[in-house]
């Protein structure tokens, strides 16, 4: 909702409030004048018209301020689905089709499961001739989306496996071997002292909190650690394990490869494409 809107709003329900301070006004301050000078029963007739006519007031006025407030809303949807449709205008200047997908569904699609930036990103895939692309659908950006979406989902789950399955094979090795899980702990602190620093943030935030205020900063056995810290700080310390207790399961460099994945999940969204280094005739 604009600032603009929202102080109409405001200004709408001070005048509503204005109204009823008026009424009481009359009645406290006009009503006792009435009661000097006339006797009982004016007085009482008086008083059930008043209260008829306050009770009404009320009534128009909250019914007022309600179909108000229904009318600013659908402005306000308004307002979107034109927003929308300048922007399906701009992509028609860039030369982008609605042949194979209509405009109708096109805004229905960045209104419900998408948005402009993220979808048009994709079109830097596709040659462009005087400054409009060729042959470009709206179908083709919305496709690779999707398959973008897909591919993040199954490269996700693959890393959360592969993080899962290390730590189940590190904790094995480290208890097969007889190794002090609170020791290698203080050992890895003692080389990257800056972690420390963030396990003490850790404490409180509400998600790690519980498990790390049962231990005594900085003294945790290595199977807490693992708990609370994100895959690449688990990276590190596979990589000081490796170093220090000969093992070798896996290539600590892949991890740092699979570190980095979430750049490798953007990558339709750069521009791939190979132009040719020869101008066009």
């Amino acid at each position: 909702m604009s600032n603009k809107i929202y102080l109409t709003m405001m200004n709408e329900k001070i005048n509503i409030i204005d109204g009823i301070k008026i009424d009481l006004f009359i009645f406290f301050k006009i009503f006792p004048l009435i009661v000097f000078y006339y006797n009982n029963y004016i007085i009482v007739l008086l008083i059930l018209l008043f209260v008829t006519y306050i009770i009404i007031t009320l009534y128009m006025l909250i019914y007022g301020y309600i179909m108000y407030l229904r009318r600013y809303n659908q402005r306000i949807w308004r307002f979107a689905i034109l927003e929308t449709r300048l922007l399906i205008t701009k992509l028609k200047e860039k030369g982008i089709t609605f042949d194979y997908y209509s405009e109708e569904k096109a805004i229905e699609f960045l209104e419900k499961h998408n948005y402009y930036v993220k979808i048009t990103a994709y079109k830097t895939n596709f040659h462009k001739h005087n400054n409009k692309y060729i042959g470009l659908d709206f179908l083709a950006l919305k496709d690779l989306s999707t398959i973008d979406m897909h591919l993040k989902q199954w490269v996700l789950f693959a890393c959360l496996s592969i993080e899962h399955s290390l730590k189940v094979n590190l904790l094995k090795d480290i208890q097969e071997n007889g190794i002090d899980e609170y020791a290698i702990l203080n050992q890895y602190f003692n080389s990257y002292p800056n972690i420390l620093n963030e396990i003490e943030h850790r404490r409180n935030t509400p998600y790690t909190k519980n498990l790390l205020k049962k231990y005594n900063h900085p003294i945790y056995p290595v199977y807490v650690y693992f708990e609370v810290i994100p895959f690449g700080e688990f990276v590190n310390f596979y990589k000081f394990y490796c170093e220090n207790y000969d093992y070798n399961s896996l290539d600590p460099s892949i991890l740092y490869c699979i570190r980095n994945i979430i750049d490798l999940m953007n990558f339709f969204q750069f521009k791939i494409t190979r132009h040719s280094n020869k101008k066009s005739v």
